[in-house]
């Protein structure tokens, strides 16, 4: 009887550890996950494939939605097919994530004027980045200015969306 009671209580122990482990390593997996549908989004999107980098942004984005890099290639690949409008919205949350952890990249933000530039107009990226000026002078300034010159000639300013 003393046999079975052990048997039986060293494997209620071994379930629990088992599922102790699980629930302690969850947080983990996420991560790996998140990682792997980065790569595979900046993969398409390198590949001209922007359908399927959408899919792998999304599944990062699901997994975890305060990890600016799934957003980051949910722009990148909704600029590719020419939907600026998700573009922006992708972008706008991006650089809230960033920003709320003190983060500040004058290129994100460059590149979220060059989105508004396009699928907006030059008013929208110039008073967006005004917002911006104190923290990158030099850069936003001479973005402003760029903006402008590019408005008068009716022209992108941003090389990302310049015709040839």
């Amino acid at each position: 009887m003393l046999k079975h009671s052990t048997i039986i209580l060293s494997s209620l122990i071994l379930i629990l550890t088992v599922f102790a482990a699980i629930v302690l390593c969850a947080d983990s997996l996420p991560a790996e996950s998140v990682d792997l549908y980065v790569e595979q989004a900046s993969k398409y999107f390198l590949e001209g494939r922007y359908n399927d980098g959408i899919s792998a942004a999304k599944s990062s984005v699901d997994l975890n939605p305060n990890d600016p890099r799934g957003y980051n290639f949910l722009v990148a690949n909704y600029a590719g097919l020419g939907n600026y409008y998700d573009a922006i919205k992708a972008s706008k949350k991006q650089l809230e994530i960033i920003e709320s952890k003190g983060i500040f990249d004058v290129n994100i933000v460059t590149r979220h004027a060059a989105l508004l530039e396009v699928g907006f107009n030059h008013d929208k990226a110039i008073a967006f980045l005004k917002a911006y000026r104190k923290r990158f002078p030099r850069t936003i300034s001479t973005s402003i200015e760029g903006l402008k010159k590019a408005k008068v000639k009716k022209a992108f300013y941003y090389p990302y969306f310049r015709q040839p």
